[in-house]
């Protein structure tokens, strides 16, 4: 910013710059008073530029040379300017306020970028007329007739440029990308009809033909087979699925998310998380019950989100802004399920600030499914334990 400063300092008040002495009145300003400030960002907002447009303030303007940092201690907070002028205008105005040391001074910042126009008041405040489009023209403040307002409008049309994302299905350990068709085979088990039985330790195991008593000390888990036989269905079930997106455009993609969907619920189902393995111990599997709370807390700030509406249910995955030229992988793994042989076709819609409508990519999963019969204790019992 240093930089960005001492350069601004050898630049003339114009379309796109202007210096402030000192700070606009604000706190216990009157609103007449607070309305100057309302009506030069207004007109910067509004002006016909190709780069940001800044309001430095804590300079004094110098004709012919280099301006002077005077500093001051006065600043504005970015939330409360953010709140103050989009809470009186028709749309929201992009702006931010900083504060930054320069040669040990104070200088106030008021970036301005170039957004859509026009943008004015919806209501008369101070000096500000109701529906009047203020701009910059050189270094004064100017009303836009219906014309030049129209010509506003067909420059943003024009000159508006689009991200164009592209999403794939993704391989997350190898970091490679799948295209927009993948293929998932899953073992269905079919769902107990009653609830299994207790779990409870065998007392005498047979070790090298010798029959041996074994310690009962640890109090055990009695859902054990219940947990077992869910945990075998699910993670035989569900698969895990992932996507990776590619801004292919040199612009920012601002605040970047994908929709998903789904109205094939009664044979497609989503989870966020499948379940940790289960323990015969009562104590281990309460310690895994703590770190499941550990990682739902982690959940709360994933990116991603599912929601269940009726039969259906829609996941929302958000990737944030994406710069130029570069990928964005989803940083967890979601997980999908088929029980019956499908094929999965669907849309997916992705979303930007900067884009004027949704992005449709068509996606699709062939599934392939094994079906099994309920699995027994018997069976259960003959599987390894997970916790040997």
């Amino acid at each position: 910013m240093s930089t960005l400063i001492e350069s601004l300092l050898h630049q003339n008040e114009g379309t796109a710059l202007d210096f402030k002495k000192e700070q606009y009145p604000f706190q216990r300003a009157t609103d007449e008073q607070k309305s100057e400030l309302l009506k030069d960002i207004l007109a910067f907002a509004n002006s016909w530029r190709q780069d940001d447009a800044y309001i430095v303030i804590g300079v004094e303007e110098v004709v012919g040379g280099r301006h002077i940092p005077v500093g001051t201690e006065d600043h504005l907070t970015d939330s409360r300017l953010q709140q103050f002028i989009n809470g009186k205008t028709n749309r929201e105005v992009k702006l931010a306020y900083e504060v930054h040391t320069f040669e040990d001074k104070k200088i106030g910042v008021i970036r301005i970028p170039k957004q859509e126009r026009p943008i004015y008041a919806t209501r008369d405040y101070g000096k500000v007329r109701k529906r009047a489009v203020y701009y910059r023209l050189e270094s004064s403040t100017k009303i836009a007739n219906p014309d030049d307002i129209a010509r506003m409008g067909r420059d943003f049309i024009q000159n508006t440029v689009t991200p164009v994302i592209d999403l794939q299905f993704a391989d997350l350990q190898n970091r490679q990308h799948l295209g927009n068709c993948i293929e998932i085979s899953s073992i269905y088990y079919d769902k107990p009809q009653f609830s299994l039985e207790d779990y409870t330790q065998k007392e005498i195991v047979n070790i090298g033909g010798h029959s041996i008593k074994k310690s009962t000390t640890q109090p055990v888990n009695y859902r054990y087979w219940r947990e077992k036989e869910e945990y075998i269905r699910l993670t035989n079930l569900f698969k895990p699925v992932a996507f990776v997106v590619h801004n292919q455009s040199n612009i920012l993609a601002e605040n970047v998310r994908i929709e998903l969907i789904n109205n094939f619920a009664d044979t497609i189902s989503i989870l966020d998380v499948l379940p940790s393995k289960p323990s015969t111990s009562w104590i281990e599997n309460l310690v895994d019950s703590e770190l499941i709370d550990l990682k739902f807390i982690r959940q709360q700030k994933s990116p991603i989100d599912i929601t269940y509406h009726g039969n259906d249910w829609t996941l929302n995955v958000n990737f944030g802004n994406i710069q130029p030229k570069s990928c964005v992988w989803l940083s967890e793994h979601f997980f999908l399920g088929s029980m019956e042989l499908e094929k999965f076709e669907t849309e997916i819609y992705i979303y930007a600030d900067n884009l004027s409508e949704p992005q449709k990519v068509n996606m699709s999963i062939d599934f392939t499914v094994e079906n099994r019969p309920t699995l027994t204790i018997d069976d259960l019992d003959n599987m390894p334990p997970f916790d040997d």
